[in-house]
């Protein structure tokens, strides 16, 4: 997991120590590492290069990258799954091509709830229509399978695959 800069307390430098000890400790452990690298997706490639086996695994959660990364990330790192949020309802998206050109067995489905909400015209809190849920989970593996145009059973059984593979549940 990537550390925000306001809880290390000391800027992208201290950052990058802490996310190099988190990832010592995950390897030591033999634990997934789950990274939230929204906006230093390059940045976070490179440390994951220089700490991780090429075997370790890893959920990229809500990853908002390119395409050209995400293959490069997935040549690189045999274990990382890629975490499909509710963006890749929305279009225009960076996500439909990403969709499209990763490995279909390193894709994840998430809600990232109560952020992220797909686009779409469910409503699961009348207080607040806008709100995220698990449930909305659906919704993106239906998205999912039609930019890959196929069936939305084979998205949910390849997704509840990979999530066996990495957490083994």
């Amino acid at each position: 997991a990537v550390v925000s800069t306001q809880s290390t307390g000391g800027g992208r430098k201290k950052q990058r120590e802490v996310f190099v000890e988190q990832l010592k400790m995950a390897v030591k452990a033999g634990k997934p590492v789950v990274i939230h690298g929204r906006g230093a997706d390059k940045e976070v490639f490179e440390v994951l290069k220089e700490m991780l086996p090429a075997e370790h695994k890893i959920h990229y959660h809500s990853y908002s990258g390119t395409a050209s990364l995400a293959l490069e990330l997935a040549e690189n790192f045999t274990n990382l799954y890629f975490g499909i949020s509710g963006l890749v309802t929305y279009t225009p998206s960076d996500l439909t091509s990403v969709v499209k050109e990763i490995p279909f067995d390193r894709i994840l489905i998430e809600t990232d709830s109560p952020y992220l909400r797909p686009s779409c015209n469910w409503n699961v809190d009348r207080k607040d229509p806008r709100t995220n849920s698990p449930g909305m989970g659906i919704v993106i593996a239906d998205a999912i399978a039609k930019l890959r145009e196929i069936s939305l059973d084979d998205v949910l059984m390849q997704a509840r695959e990979n999530v066996t593979e990495i957490y083994g549940i």
